[in-house]
């Protein structure tokens, strides 16, 4: 906040402050280029910070030459304070002061523009900046001739000083000059002592000429200027490797949309002083805060994989298909320049045929982004070979999820699976909390690990402040109130609570209506919030159905505003793909919009786009954005802290999913202060505020929480028992089975046991806390192993190829004679067939599998979800198929719609698929004699009902983000113009798809599409994050 308001008393105590802060800082000065983490660049980086901090509150002077030296002054407390970020976006709020006139006088021209070049290279605003910096010092030689000569011979007293005077500013202007230079090109390669050495001069100049305001400034941005060629990328990541140093010329190119030309605080750490690169260390756990450059860092770690060990394969894990298809484009975008091949496998249990071509090519893609699950299922079914393309490196993000329920579990057991088979793999798991982060790296590798932690009281991307709003008045005068209850930093925090609305009632509402509804009381405070510039406010509410109140509420109190292009065609996309009449298209027409389950993943994709466009002013949302928000967001106002959760209905919200979400409040480089806010119906509620306080907890493995909580309940640890009763214990099962068929012997598992189960975080901590049941574990483990010889090696075969328990599967095998047993059952035609009675009966065998948790009742529901299916798979639009099975009494089109894509794409298309693919092994179809395009129709099956497409042609446009409209006819179309060529085909139809005109999309398009054929490419180009164009 600015202080331009506080009484003269207050604002001297300011000043008065921000001296002592600087003297402080000026004693330290000169261990500027210290490690980090020494005291002495403690105490220097802290002073600055609170320096930066301090001079930002006072009034900006209206003097162009007063508030330039501010400007410069503050530029350098925050660069040496790792606030470059608050900088750069200081510096774009307020803006340049304008340059001194040409015939002003030589020193003040000189000055004005190396200082205005200073200020630009700390911006950074783009290549403009540093193009600027170039031209403004070529232009100072070009009038140096004309102007120089004339003002010392206009000056006799002080013609000496006034030599000084320019001698230490064209030394000034040299050093900026090298240092806009090197920001963008790399060069001098020995930047450091070129700065060094202009700067002597320039100082000892003015130290000479008495000149001691000039020789103080001068002194801070020598420091400075060193500490950003220190933050530049070239300077980061100089000498690693001729990959690494590809990477860079590509990522600070002009050709380059948004170029890096630095690295933020925790990335220079890393790299610096944790040695992230360190070939030493295998495994590394990274905990560095919410967009603080997690990604970029596992950029440079795959390119060390990739250079250390030539023709490897790298894994990118992350949780959901949103994070998949997320990191898959930013990967591409950075790294296909380089000429490696990035492909995400789909996050469903089954590898389709396509999946199939390019994971066993012998132009296998270097870089595979998938869910732990789906990498699981890869493995166990050795749809890799290994001989040719071995495992480099894993990267799981989102790590901290490790600890959380049957994913956690499956994780866990994933990379001990790993471990064991590919002993010379690294690991690097990136997270934004992990308390024990050296525990997980040791865990992976006892001797060769290393937990790079950067906390957030180091070093967060923007101020932040949590706190809870509330409204306060009578009848219909009232306002809404902010009370802080966390900040950071600590010193930003208000005494008092803030009025946010100013003059007049947010909602037009009593004040009485507006408390009874924590949903009105949101809704309020994003209004209010949205009105920051240019930003955009996201309200995270418990459902998809309290979305669409808040969207409603802020709807009747917002004015239609004119439409973007972008908004049009989103719009129609929603009417094309969706329904007509989908309440969506509404709201957009006033700068709202929702993000759920109930909506369809490329929407839900468009919506992030919008957002991120600057389209959308608020976002109403649920937990489908907690992980991942890769858009700008200066504010969020949680309607609650408590969410929905399948199978366990309502709980509360866990610290680390609220300190991951409160983490992406503010814009790294563009907002000053992010702001959470909790709707509160008082100014005092002990639930919130004790929800704020609490604490991360040290993260703690899945399955040592499943063995102490059998034997706490008195249980026997009897794995045969309890795979019927608990998924994730039948998810161990499937580890055990692994590693029982990996020995290949009865007696040796036996023997190994003990090893087997030490490759596992949930042992290794069982045995430090509880021997006692460690060895419990184990002895279970070994009778359990009875139980697996008693399968057989089919079995067990079944269990790695399908991600079902062998228990599962006997029971499954029980009703075999159900399965069909032709090719010719099995085939989409006769599988998808309205009225047919098979796909019936396979949901009747499917509903009860514990894996797939339909979460669908016995009884005629099987019937329904056949149904449901047929009408996905034969591409019935989903307004459709939500009038003719979602529809309830007294709900809208909206409600259907919700709760079909939500039914749809949560459970029933990735559950089906995974299914509909096991049923398929166990029936013993034998497809290796069948002419080729019927075998793969067969083997698409459980495809085409992930994707909703009855083509195998289809299948492959869906899995490169076609619209499910227009897939079965350009899939014809690819096929027709492309059969018999070479390689894996999802590589052929990206470049083919890429390449496309808008003629051909507008040839194959629907009649009846709401969309036209240019509508179509430009939707496929955002979703592949091509652009729009």
């Amino acid at each position: 906040m600015r202080l331009a308001s506080l009484a003269d008393a207050d604002a001297l105590l300011v000043q008065q402050a921000l001296l002592v802060a600087e003297l402080m800082a000026l004693e330290h000065l000169d261990d500027a280029e210290v490690a980090s983490r020494r005291a002495e660049s403690t105490v220097l980086r802290t002073a600055c910070s609170d320096a930066f901090y301090l001079l930002r509150a006072l009034p900006k002077s209206s003097d162009p030459d007063a508030s330039r030296k501010c400007l410069l002054r503050l530029s350098c407390y925050g660069i040496l304070g790792d606030r470059s970020a608050d900088v750069r976006r200081w510096l774009r709020e307020q803006g340049l002061p304008e340059l001194p006139a040409e015939q002003d006088v030589w020193p003040r021209r000189v000055f004005g523009t190396v200082a205005d070049s200073f200020l630009r290279i700390a911006r950074k605003d783009g290549w403009a900046d540093l193009h600027e910096v170039a031209r403004g010092i070529a232009e100072l030689r070009r009038l140096q001739t004309q102007f120089e000569q004339d003002f010392l011979a206009g000056i006799s007293a002080s013609a000496q000083v006034a030599a000084l005077e320019l001698v230490s500013l064209y030394h000034l202007a040299k050093a900026v000059e090298l240092l806009g230079t090197f920001c963008g090109k790399g060069t001098p390669k020995d930047i450091v002592s070129e700065l060094k050495f202009h700067y002597f001069r320039a100082i000892r100049a003015a130290s000479t000429g008495g000149m001691v305001e000039l020789d103080v400034l001068l002194r801070w941005m020598r420091a400075a200027s060193i500490q950003v060629a220190q933050n530049s990328i070239w300077w980061l990541l100089r000498s690693f490797n001729s990959r690494i140093s590809e990477h860079v010329r590509h990522l600070a190119s002009e050709d380059v949309a948004r170029p890096l030309l630095e690295l933020l605080p925790p990335q220079r750490r890393a790299l610096l002083e944790d040695g992230l690169l360190d070939p030493a260390h295998r495994a590394v756990v990274v905990q560095m805060p919410t967009s603080s450059g997690k990604t970029l860092l596992a950029e440079f770690r795959i390119l060390q994989a990739i250079n250390s060990f030539p023709g490897c394969w790298i894994a990118y894990l992350v949780p959901t298909r949103a994070l998949v298809n997320q990191i898959a484009l930013r990967l591409r975008r950075d790294l296909e320049p380089l000429g490696l091949t990035v492909e995400s496998a789909a996050p469903v249990q089954e590898v389709d045929v396509f999946e199939e071509e390019w994971l066993t090519s012998a132009e296998a893609a270097n870089i595979v982004v998938t869910t732990p699950e789906k990498l699981d299922l890869v493995i166990r079914g050795a749809k890799r070979r290994p001989a040719q393309h071995p495992l480099g490196l894993v990267i799981l993000d989102e790590a901290h999820n490790i600890g959380e329920t049957e994913r956690g579990v499956r994780a866990e057991l994933l990379l001990a699976m790993l471990n064991q088979e590919y002993p010379d793999a690294q690991f690097l798991l990136l997270t934004p909390f992990v308390p024990n982060g050296q525990e997980l790296a040791v865990w992976l590798d006892d001797q060769r690990s290393r937990a790079i932690t950067v906390l957030a009281a180091d070093w967060q991307p923007n101020d932040r402040a949590i706190g809870m709003v509330y409204p306060e008045g009578r009848a219909r005068d009232w306002a809404l109130r902010f009370r802080t209850l966390h900040t950071q930093p600590a010193g930003i925090e208000t005494p008092e609570p803030l009025s946010l609305n100013g003059q007049g009632p947010a909602l037009d509402l009593t004040v009485s209506a507006v408390k009874a509804s924590k949903s009105k009381i949101a809704a309020a405070a994003a209004k209010v919030l949205s009105r920051r510039a240019g930003s955009t406010c996201i309200v995270l509410a418990d459902s998809p159905g309290t979305t669409w109140t808040i969207a409603d509420i802020l709807g009747q109190a917002a004015e239609t505003r004119a439409t973007t292009d972008r908004v049009e065609l989103v719009k129609r996309f929603a009417e094309t793909e969706i329904a007509p009449d989908f309440k969506l298209r509404e709201i957009l027409d006033k700068g709202i919009a929702v993000h759920h389950g109930g909506l369809s993943p490329e929407l839900r994709f468009l919506v992030e786009w919008l957002t991120e466009e600057g389209d959308v002013r608020v976002l109403v949302a649920t937990t489908t954005l907690a992980q991942g928000v890769n858009f700008p967001v200066s504010s969020i106002v949680l309607a609650t802290h408590y969410l929905y959760q399948p199978n366990r209905g309502k709980q509360e919200m866990s610290p680390a999913a609220f300190r991951n979400l409160a983490g992406r409040a503010g814009r790294l480089f563009q907002d000053t202060l992010g702001i959470v806010a909790f709707a509160a119906q008082e100014r005092d509620d002990a639930a919130i505020e004790a929800f704020v306080s609490r604490q991360v907890q040290e993260l703690a493995s899945v399955l040592e929480t499943m063995v102490i909580d059998v034997l706490d309940r008195g249980w026997d640890l009897n794995l045969t028992s309890l795979v019927h009763h608990d998924p994730r214990w039948a998810s161990f099962a499937q580890y055990l089975a692994h590693a029982y068929r990996q020995a290949g012997d009865h007696e040796r598992f036996v023997a190994d046991t003990e090893k087997i189960l030490r490759a596992t975080w949930g042992y290794r901590r069982l045995f430090s806390s509880r021997p006692a049941a460690a060895e419990q574990l184990v002895d279970a483990s070994r009778q359990y192993a009875n139980t697996l010889r008693n399968m057989g090696p089919g079995i067990l075969s079944l269990v790695d190829s399908t991600g079902f328990s062998g228990e599962t599967l006997m029971e499954v095998l029980q009703r075999r004679d159900l399965l069909p047993s032709t090719a010719d059952e099995w085939s989409p035609s006769s599988l998808f067939r309205a009225g047919t009675p098979t796909l019936a009966g396979l949901f009747e065998i499917l509903i009860g599998v514990r894996e797939l948790q339909l979460e669908v009742p016995a009884g005629s529901q099987h019937r329904h979800l056949a149904e449901v299916l047929s009408m996905w798979v034969e591409g019935r639009p989903l307004g459709e198929i939500a009038a003719q099975h979602f529809h309830a009494e007294g709900a809208d089109v909206t409600d259907s719609i919700t709760q079909c894509c939500r039914q749809l794409f949560q459970r029933f298309a990735q559950a089906g698929a995974w299914g509909l693919g096991a049923l398929q092994a166990l029936s013993g179809i034998d497809t290796s004699g069948l002419p080729p395009e019927q075998s793969e129709a067969l083997r698409s099956v459980p495809a085409m009902v992930y994707y909703g497409v009855p083509t195998v042609n289809a299948v492959l446009m869906r899995a490169l983000g076609v619209p499910r409209s227009i897939a079965v006819p350009l899939g014809d179309r690819f096929a027709a113009e492309q059969s018999g060529g070479v390689g894996p085909r999802v590589v052929r139809a990206r470049t083919w798809l890429k390449d496309l005109p808008s003629e051909t999309w507008e040839e194959v398009k629907p009649a009846a599409a709401r969309m036209s054929g240019d509508d179509y490419r430009r939707v496929w180009r955002i979703l592949n994050g091509m652009g729009d164009r």
